[in-house]
C-alpha cells in the first residue's frame, strides 16, 4: 500500500467506526504507528462523543493503553482522516471530502472512493499483510494484532475465521486456538434491562446509499430472552438488524425490521455480522425492490 502520499497533509487522524470495538481501537493505533514511521504526522482518534459509555475491554487492556486523542465535534473539519474497520462516513466522521484513505474488511457502503478492503477476520490482520514487507512490526504490536482477531473472531467461534486467517496467527507466534482466550475474555452480554441491551449492544450504524438502519448484537450462552428479542425487533418502530448469538449451542439467529418488511433466519454456525448477515440483509432489501 502506497502511502507516501500522505506525507501532504498537515495531520491525519486516524479513527475507527462510532463506539469502537476492539478491532477498531487496535487497528487505529497500529496503522497511527504505521504512518508515523514513514514520517506521517498521524495520531490514533476518537470522536468526543464516543467517549461517553465507552468500554474498553479486558482483551484491549491486555495488550495496549488505549489512549486516543480526542476530536470535539467543532473540529472535526480541521483535520484529515484515515479510515481503519469501516468504510462508511456515518460511522464516524460523515464527511467523505476530509477522508485520504482507509482500510477495512467490512462491505463497500459506496461512501468514500479511496478505501482498501480485505477478506481477512480482523481489520488488524489486513494492516500487518498490507506492511509486513514494509514494516517491521514488534512484539507488543503482534501481540495487539492477535488480541484484535481474538475480538472479532469470537474467540475462534465466528465464521469469519478462515484458515487464511490462522496462518496469519501462526506467523505471528501465537496458537490459533482461542479456546482458551474464550474461556478468559467471553462476556456474555449484560441482559439485567433488555430495553437497554436490545438497542445498544455492539451497536452499529449502517447507510447504503438512501437505505438507513442499525443493528444490535446479542452475545449469549443460551436462548432464554430470544423470543423476547425478536419481538422487540419485530414490533418496534427503528429500522433494526438484531442478531443473537448462542455459542453454546453454536446457534445465530437474525431478526431484520426494515419499514414494513421483515425477514429472520437461522445459521447452525456462529454467523459473521459483516460477512454474512449483512449481506443477507442486503440482498432481502433487494428481493424486495429497494436499491441498496
Amino acid at each position: 500500500m502506497e502511502i507516501n502520499y500522505l506525507k501532504k497533509y498537515k495531520k491525519i487522524m486516524v479513527i475507527g467506526h462510532n463506539k469502537p470495538d476492539p478491532d477498531s481501537m487496535i487497528s487505529s493505533k497500529l496503522m497511527a504507528d504505521i504512518l508515523s514511521d514513514a514520517g506521517i504526522n498521524a495520531s490514533y482518534a476518537i470522536l468526543e462523543k464516543d467517549l461517553q459509555d465507552l468500554e474498553v475491554k479486558k482483551v484491549v487492556k491486555d495488550c495496549l493503553d488505549y489512549q486516543p486523542f480526542v476530536i470535539k465535534e467543532k473540529d472535526i473539519p480541521n483535520y484529515k482522516y484515515f479510515l481503519v474497520d469501516h468504510n462508511d462516513i456515518s460511522q464516524s466522521i460523515n464527511n467523505k471530502t476530509l477522508v485520504v484513505g482507509a482500510v477495512d474488511h467490512h462491505p463497500d457502503s459506496k461512501s468514500i472512493n479511496n478505501a482498501i478492503f480485505m477478506e481477512v477476520c480482523s481489520t488488524a490482520i489486513g494492516i500487518y499483510l498490507l506492511f509486513k514487507g514494509k514494516y517491521k512490526f514488534n512484539e507488543i504490536q503482534k501481540q495487539q494484532i492477535y488480541h484484535a482477531t481474538l475480538a472479532d473472531s469470537s474467540y475462534g467461534y465466528n465464521s469469519r475465521y478462515k484458515d487464511s486467517d490462522k496462518e496469519v496467527i501462526r506467523e505471528l507466534g501465537f496458537n490459533p486456538d482461542f479456546s482458551d482466550a474464550f474461556l478468559k475474555y467471553f462476556t456474555p452480554t449484560n441482559l439485567t434491562d433488555k430495553e437497554i441491551a436490545f438497542t445498544t449492544a455492539n451497536h452499529k450504524n449502517y447507510l447504503f446509499g438512501d437505505i438507513k438502519f442499525e443493528s444490535t448484537i446479542i452475545e449469549a450462552l443460551d436462548f432464554v430472552l430470544l423470543e423476547e428479542y425478536k419481538i422487540f425487533i419485530k414490533n418496534g418502530t427503528k429500522n433494526l438488524l438484531g442478531i443473537w448469538v448462542d455459542y453454546n449451542h453454536n446457534k445465530t439467529y437474525m431478526f431484520f425490521k426494515y419499514n414494513d418488511l421483515y425477514f429472520e433466519k437461522k445459521y447452525d454456525i456462529i454467523a459473521s455480522r459483516s460477512i454474512i448477515i449483512l449481506k443477507n440483509a442486503l440482498e432481502f432489501l433487494e428481493r424486495n425492490g429497494l436499491n441498496v
